[in-house]
């Protein structure tokens, strides 16, 4: 009676209480089948041949192995089941443990993969500046499946097994470092405040996934980095496939100007098209509200990264322009040059204004004391020295007096708005990172400083504030001296090199410094992994100066 007044007021527990029975058969006669043949053993594979039975211990241990097994996958489908998708990352966590176990315990050998890391480190490195991040695959309840992460994992996963099957790959990343000790100090500190900070979050899950990126993204980019830049003439192969990027984009930014919109953003396949809110605002394109004018932005997200990207550039064409010596390249480049600015100033993008003049202003002090390195007598770079005070004071007296320069890197009445928001910003983030200095945990300094724009959204404009905010004073002090020591020890140390790879450590000095300074106004992240592949290669390229300046005799491996 009681079973058909439940059928009746409520079927769908009828429902639900009858296929739980039956679910419930099954699964025990599936065990029960399971048990019955791990206890019994497998029949012979020929009339002729019994097996010897198994131990009772052997077999206690056989069937325990195969309970733990059902109960994790009976956990996991709980999980799946109970918990929402951005818990999903959490559940990877023990796969990733085996497998580092696996790949610490693989036997030694001198068959390292050593070229397929470099040809996927290069794939990463034009996926990073060629392909929109936001054209990726969404399978639900998992992160985008980009075209970064495509490549990057399986790099790492290589680069790790290379060192831990190689002694000598091993040998070779350890005697990179002997150089730069800072380096691997600094580096290493900073990724251990992530992982030590990250359980401060309000968004755990979250912020985990954004761990996991950094730490490949960022960290093992770097130590990959150093083992490829030691590869002599992969430093300047990186150099020119830098450049050839930038021609490409400055040729795209005209047809994306005269558009008013990026050129696929009616041609995206359905498959890479995310149905997200952000990704539409950035297919749309964006404008100053005070301006109404387009800013072109790019692959990237934001107009800002764009610019930021053209003028931390600006080294490397004025490093091939120097040690160039055909007239007709040195004018493709300086017409390359004021391209350049062209699409900084569509961008309408101060950090890209400052970023170019601060790459021009250091590169002609570390020009000129190169000049002096190799003759201490000539005339213009001694000039340039004593005078280079002079022109620095005349610069910022002239972006004062000039009114369109003077709006191009301080801001004029559009820009009013957006000067006082960063100084309320700097106001508030200071007084709270001073509060609370060891950090609120990774991807939460917007929401730890609360600054909302015009339209209700989180913002955060300054990168330094994102740093202490996020990792605390700590992390301040080891991610900016990580890249502060190797822009002023790539430059002491490239100022007095002939050789022309070796050359490369006055640009990689002077776009580190660049970006230390824009930094200041600009806290996106969009091209971080391109600044841990320079100091990385810094490292690199530290290292080989070194040797090249060592006698012969105490160079291992040298033959010449």
């Amino acid at each position: 009676m009681s079973e058909t007044i439940i059928a009746e007021r409520a079927p769908w527990k009828a429902a639900l209480v009858d296929r739980s029975t039956k679910l419930a058969l099954i699964v025990w006669a599936w065990l029960k089948t399971l048990f019955s043949k791990l206890i019994e053993g497998p029949a012979p594979t020929l009339p002729s041949y019994t097996r010897q039975p198994a131990s009772l211990p052997h077999k206690l241990k056989k069937a325990a192995f195969f309970t733990t097994i059902v109960i994790v996958g009976m956990m996991y489908g709980f999980m799946v089941s109970i918990f929402p998708t951005s818990f999903y990352v959490f559940m990877i966590s023990p796969i990733v443990a085996i497998s580092l176990i696996v790949i610490w315990i693989l036997p030694e050998t001198d068959n390292v993969l050593d070229k397929q890391v470099e040809w996927l480190f290069f794939a990463f490195f034009l996926s990073l500046l060629l392909w929109p991040n936001y054209l990726a695959i969404d399978p639900p309840g998992l992160p985008w499946i980009t075209l970064i992460r495509i490549w990057s994992i399986p790099m790492v996963l290589l680069f790790l097994l290379s060192i831990s099957m190689s002694p000598k790959f091993r040998a070779r990343i350890t005697e990179g470092f002997a150089t730069s000790p800072w380096a691997k100090t600094c580096v290493i500190a900073f990724a251990a405040i992530q992982v030590l900070t990250w359980p401060l979050s309000k968004h755990i899950a979250d912020s985990f996934n954004q761990l996991l990126n950094t730490q490949i993204e960022w960290i093992a980019v770097f130590f990959i980095a150093c083992f490829v830049f030691m590869i002599p003439g992969r430093a300047l192969l990186w150099a020119k496939m830098l450049c050839c990027i930038v021609v490409f984009w400055c040729f795209m930014a005209v047809w994306e100007y005269r558009l008013g919109r990026v050129p696929w953003a009616d041609h995206i396949p359905s498959f890479l098209a995310i149905q997200d809110e952000s990704v539409q605002a950035i297919l749309r394109g964006g404008a100053r509200s005070a301006t109404g004018i387009y800013r072109i932005q790019g692959p990237f997200s934001t107009s800002l990264n764009l610019s930021e990207f053209m003028g931390l550039s600006v080294a490397f064409f004025v490093y091939f322009f120097i040690w160039i010596e055909k007239f007709f390249a040195r004018v493709a480049i300086l017409g390359i040059l004021g391209f350049m600015w062209w699409v900084i100033l569509r961008t309408d993008s101060r950090l890209g204004v400052v970023g170019f003049l601060c790459s021009m202003l250091i590169y002609l002090l570390l020009w000129s004391l190169q000049r002096r390195a190799k003759k201490a007598d000539d005339l213009i770079g001694t000039a340039v020295v004593f005078g280079y005070p002079l022109v620095l004071a005349g610069f910022l007296m002239l972006s004062l007096f000039w009114q369109r320069l003077n709006h191009m890197i301080w801001g004029g009445g559009q820009h009013a708005a957006s000067n006082a928001g960063r100084q309320e910003q700097y106001k508030d983030g200071i007084t709270m990172i001073l509060k609370w200095p060891i950090g609120n945990g990774i991807g939460q300094g917007a929401d730890t400083l609360g600054s909302r724009n015009r339209v209700g959204t989180l913002t955060i404009d300054s990168y330094y504030l994102v740093i202490g905010l996020e990792y605390g004073i700590l992390g301040m002090i080891a991610y900016f001296g990580f890249f502060i020591s190797a822009a002023l020890k790539s430059g002491r140390v490239g100022v007095g090199t002939t050789d022309r790879e070796l050359g490369l450590l006055v640009p990689i000095s002077v776009a580190l410094t660049t970006y230390i300074i824009i930094k200041g106004v600009l806290a996106q992240e969009d091209i971080h992994a391109m600044f841990f592949m320079l100091a990385g290669m810094a490292v690199a390229l530290l290292h080989r100066a070194k040797r090249a300046n060592e006698p012969q005799s105490l160079i291992p491996g040298s033959a010449r």
